[in-house]
């Protein structure tokens, strides 16, 4: 009994671990790493809030052509706004969302 819970525990864990998704942004020698299922604002500088709006910019293009007229708007507003944190959360939720 003992060694079938030790498995089952280990097979859970093991699990959990494989089904992690990351979503990574990378422009011009930045990287900025998200774990999906908990989001962390990871921009600090310049180059990382350029490489955010670089994405953002990819972002928006794919939602107009798809017709995603609320994240398309939102996106814009959070560049217009120049919030960054909110234009960084909007990627990488999308990003996440098109990786399932």
């Amino acid at each position: 009994m003992h060694r079938l819970l030790t498995t089952l525990l280990v097979l859970l864990i093991f699990a959990t671990c494989t089904t992690r998704k990351e979503v990574t942004i990378i422009d011009e020698g930045v990287i900025l790493k998200y774990d999906c299922s908990h989001f962390e604002p990871q921009v600090k500088s310049r180059e990382e809030t350029s490489a955010v709006m670089h994405k953002s910019i990819e972002t928006m293009e794919r939602a107009r052509s798809e017709d995603n007229v609320a994240l398309f708007r939102s996106l814009r507003a959070a560049r217009e706004l120049r919030d960054i944190r909110r234009l960084e959360e909007l990627v990488v939720r999308e990003e996440c969302a098109r990786s399932k």
